[in-house]
């Protein structure tokens, strides 16, 4: 894979990994649109759209975590999720603030990380649980430092129509038809909503070095 150590790159990296996962979606939209319906077909399309909401998520945070850690920024002059993000490898284990040798640990590798280049595995950084849900959705966007606003009014569409019947399908759970049809319609395009916004907020955050304590 190219290294993404620029705009631009990022920006491939993105459009490309979005445009196959747009095009599939475009591609169940008009299968389950035969009629009569096809019950299986919807069925699908949930688990589908489901796993291009995951997996778009999942690589953009990972791409814009890879090109924060190509620029070389001394963590001191981004923003604190970030100093946060990087000082995560420090502690793999469960710290107790209460304990005094902890605390002064915890100073320690706080003062050292200041002066370092930032740098996280982003493999590890970004972690959906194979169960992007609203919650673990926010906790992407708060690492990332991205406004939740642009969000949150579809926070109810992933919970309780694109988890709870994706959940319910791989689950071998019965739903009734019509409300399997339903949630096909409504996620169908709100999902791809949310993943061009997910696209545009890292962009405009790349570019205006929203990343940055003092940014343009």
């Amino acid at each position: 894979m190219t290294k993404i150590d620029s705009i631009s790159r990022l920006q491939d990296a993105l459009d490309k990994d979005l445009a196959w996962r747009k095009k599939e979606i475009n591609e169940l939209k008009f299968q389950c649109e035969i009629v009569p319906p096809l019950m299986i077909m919807h069925k699908s399309a949930i688990l589908l759209i489901y796993a291009h909401w995951e997996g778009f998520i999942k690589n953009a945070a990972k791409f814009y975590l890879q090109f924060l850690n190509n620029q070389k920024l001394l963590c001191k002059n981004m923003q604190d999720n970030f100093l946060i993000l990087h000082l995560g490898s420090a502690f793999q284990e469960e710290v107790n603030y209460k304990l005094f040798s902890h605390r002064e640990r915890i100073l320690n590798e706080l003062n050292k990380s200041l002066n370092c280049e930032f740098l996280v595995c982003e493999h590890k950084t970004i972690n959906t649980n194979s169960n992007l849900k609203s919650e673990v959705f926010k906790l992407i966007l708060e690492q990332l430092g991205i406004p939740q606003n642009e969000f949150e009014t579809k926070f109810n569409m992933i919970d309780q129509k694109l988890l709870k019947y994706r959940n319910a399908i791989a689950h071998g759970e019965k739903r009734p038809d019509k409300d399997i049809y339903s949630v096909v319609n409504e996620i169908k395009d709100d999902i791809v909503e949310l993943l061009d916004k997910f696209h545009e907020q890292i962009i405009l955050a790349a570019e205006n070095q929203k990343y940055l304590k003092i940014n343009k």
